[in-house]
């Protein structure tokens, strides 16, 4: 693969999360009609569809990115913060495709355990975030060594803090905005099509920084032309 093969899929994905955010909103304005049947295939908000299929595939994708990348780092502490992020994002690959945060909220829920936000949602929330901040702080020199490469790493960032803000911040005012009152289904599309939107966005923009740090491991750095000449010279 080379840079050029980078930005092609990058172009793709980009193109699949227009046409999915585009049909997510223009399939509520066909209920009713012979589309209308399409909601639940289309729809962000409701799992086990097409959208969730895609978003469960792009973080496999991070998986298998980072734990290949891991194998060959040469740096003694790097490694184990990708291996990190592959069983991280193998996870999150998994509970994006079965519920498992929903299915953790409401099995809580059940015994009383109940989180700060309206009606008990998001319980999940703080468990997860202990997990990922425990690990952090035990791979501290991991992170570190991780933080000293420059090739991906700001797209990385960039990508948790997108995907972040979309998973976790837009889910909770979305709590909000049902505990102050029905905010209207028009209101409910746009904040579920920004949600799951700036999820999308943000694996696709880690997948961008994974394949520029994997892309970086071949001769020239992955541009097409300097790989050619690399090959010629051997």
């Amino acid at each position: 693969m080379t840079l050029h093969d980078r930005d092609q899929l990058l172009r793709c994905q980009v193109a699949i999360i227009l046409a999915l955010v585009v049909s997510h909103v223009g399939i509520h304005f066909l209920q009713g009609t012979p589309l209308g049947v399409l909601r639940n295939m289309l729809d962000l908000g409701v799992e086990a569809n097409v959208p969730t299929w895609f978003s469960s595939v792009q973080l496999f994708a991070i998986s298998l990115l980072a734990i290949f990348y891991s194998l060959q780092v040469r740096d003694s502490e790097a490694p184990r913060f990708y291996q990190f992020l592959g069983i991280a994002f193998l996870f999150l690959s998994m509970d994006e495709a079965s519920q498992l945060h929903e299915r953790a909220t409401v099995a809580l829920r059940s015994i009383s355990i109940h989180a700060l936000f309206p009606g008990g949602e998001g319980t999940w929330m703080p468990l997860y975030a202990a997990a990922v901040l425990t690990c952090l702080l035990l791979l501290r020199r991991s992170v570190s060594a991780f933080w000293r490469e420059r090739r991906g790493r700001l797209a990385l960032v960039a990508g948790v803090l997108v995907a972040g803000s979309g998973g976790v911040g837009a889910e909770v005012v979305h709590y909000y905005m049902e505990y102050f009152g029905d905010p209207g289904p028009l209101a409910e599309v746009i904040q579920v099509a920004v949600e799951e939107g700036l999820e999308l966005v943000g694996e696709t923009v880690i997948i961008f920084g994974m394949l520029t740090k994997v892309v970086g491991l071949q001769p020239g750095g992955g541009d097409s032309r300097r790989v050619e000449e690399a090959h010629g010279r051997a």
